[in-house]
């Protein structure tokens, strides 16, 4: 799917979570097909045009800056998701990414604010790496994935996550304030990710 970088937009009122919540109306479906693709396809390009509403921007928070698996249970990673990302945080030399070496990354990166002091509003990448190839670095926004939803759902959410992140300046700029002996580069480019076990595709 090819992004436009201008074009018509949609406006969505309410604030933050609703626009949050409209990509995933459009990720959301029953039965085994996607129903009317063409339609969603468009709509989710419109969203990803549309300005983003709200009060949604945060700012680094120093956990960001420590360890690399940030949620509760490092000692024992529930199956799965969890799982996954725990083992790819703490065996980064032995795992390429897009052909790269993985430098640093951290998961549960979060990528906006609620508004209302709760988690409704609240979006965030499973793992974000720091990805290094012949000398050019990019960052890699991840959403893992393990048996829920599937390959479609997965991709509107890392096209969220890659709006988003394109937008928030302090996200852009993590691996900088984590890694300043790298002296990376101002602009970094960004690629989005689903990473999940073989048969979660088949």
């Amino acid at each position: 799917m090819k992004l436009r970088e201008q074009g018509a937009s949609v406006a969505a009122p309410g604030g933050f979570e609703l626009w949050a919540r409209q990509w995933m109306d459009q990720a959301d479906y029953e039965g085994p097909h996607l129903t009317a693709p063409s339609r969603r396809i468009n709509q989710v390009l419109e969203l990803y045009d549309s300005p983003v509403p709200g009060r949604w921007k945060g700012s680094v928070d120093v956990q960001l800056l420590k360890g690399r698996y940030r949620r509760g249970n490092a000692a024992s990673p529930h199956s799965g998701e969890h799982l996954i990302e725990h083992e790819i945080l703490n065996n980064l030399e032995a795992v390429r990414c897009l052909e790269g070496r993985i430098i640093d990354g951290i998961n549960a990166m979060p990528l906006s604010r609620d508004e209302t002091g709760g988690r409704r509003s609240n979006v965030e990448a499973d793992l974000l790496l720091l990805v290094e190839r012949a000398g050019n670095y990019s960052l890699v926004v991840c959403e893992v994935k393990d048996a829920a939803n599937n390959c479609w759902y997965a991709a509107i959410e890392n096209l969220r996550q890659l709006k988003l992140i394109h937008l928030s300046a302090y996200a852009r700029r993590l691996f900088h304030l984590r890694a300043p002996q790298l002296s990376l580069p101002d602009n970094i480019p960004i690629i989005g990710l689903v990473v999940a076990p073989e048969q979660y595709y088949t």
